[in-house]
């Protein structure tokens, strides 16, 4: 069986010749860089592919006819391609059992720290008196509102921490009217704009007021 490594790229390259043995199945390598469209002339006449990196889609895959194995190097194999999809068309996706594993679970926990010292972040601003709470610092509420609706902004404790306008539109989730407990009404709209005027007014020069 005729293999070929489709996506050797500069990087891959001296590493794969490092670990390669004498006694090892040839394997032709391909360093080019190619699209999609490329894959059905790039796999003519190999049986089994090694793929680091390289989407697979069905449609380009129906097209290479003599192909069965796809060995995929790297993590999560159904990001690149529809693998029930190519075992109809007789292709075989094999994966590394437990390869990445461990890199996965630190990036997990990393990104699990790096969120909440975001949402810390977040608590502090809005407490000092930021306007914008993002939809990554809301744990529930705001499900069923509909943009422009009027909420309370409370914590987990359930102290209030301003009034505003929702809308999950867009990553600012809520944007608040006052860091404090009042009703959203005309007379607080109307405050609001008075107090930017009056800032505008002795903020910026003549021209721009």
């Amino acid at each position: 069986m005729k293999s070929i490594f489709i996506d050797c790229n500069n990087q891959l390259a001296p590493v794969f010749a490092r670990v390669r043995r004498p006694d090892d199945p040839p394997i032709a390598v391909n360093t080019d860089a190619f699209s999609s469209a490329d894959l059905p002339r790039l796999l003519a006449g190999y049986d089994i592919c090694l793929d680091d990196h390289s989407y697979m889609p069905t449609e380009v895959m129906a097209e290479c006819r003599g192909l069965k194995h796809i060995v995929f190097l790297g993590t999560g194999a159904s990001s690149y391609m529809d693998v029930p999809a190519l075992a109809d068309l007789g292709i075989t996706v094999h994966t590394i059992k437990g390869y990445g594993d461990i890199a996965v679970a630190e990036h997990t926990i990393a990104l699990i720290f790096a969120c909440g010292r975001g949402l810390a972040r977040m608590d502090r601003a809005v407490r000092a008196g930021h306007p914008w709470i993002f939809s990554g610092a809301v744990a529930s509420g705001l499900t069923d509102c509909d943009p422009g609706e009027a909420v309370r902004v409370c914590t987990h404790d359930g102290r209030v921490v301003g009034v505003g306008y929702a809308n999950l539109r867009t990553t600012i989730a809520v944007r608040l009217l006052a860091h404090e407990d009042v009703a959203v009404d005309a007379a607080l709209v109307a405050r609001r704009l008075d107090e930017a005027l009056a800032l505008r007014t002795t903020s910026l020069p003549a021209r721009y007021r």
